[in-house]
């Protein structure tokens, strides 16, 4: 961008991002285009592919390190379920 006056930076701001977007999009749709394409002769071929996606490759989604009873028990609470067994004091008892 050439050197601009504040003002003209505050109207100029949003047709960039947009511009930025519409290309990162361009970006996302061909190489995902690319990598159906190298899947799809590879399955032809029955040869391997590449299964990532390229926005997984630079986006990794954070891993989760709960356990399966934290899980559980978060989904209980966001859900605003009432956890009710039946049966477990007949099995202490006895």
């Amino acid at each position: 961008m050439p050197k601009l006056g504040v003002r003209a930076y505050i109207i100029a701001l949003p047709i960039a991002i947009k511009d930025r977007d519409v290309e990162n999009a361009w970006r996302a749709y061909a190489g995902e285009c690319l990598r159906l394409m190298t899947e799809n002769t590879a399955k032809m071929g029955g040869g391997s592919y590449i299964q990532a996606k390229w926005a997984d490759i630079i986006n990794p989604r954070p891993t989760d390190n709960r356990t399966g009873e934290e899980i559980v028990a978060d989904v209980i609470k966001n859900a605003g379920l009432t956890l009710i067994t039946s049966g477990k004091e007949e099995l202490e008892k006895g």
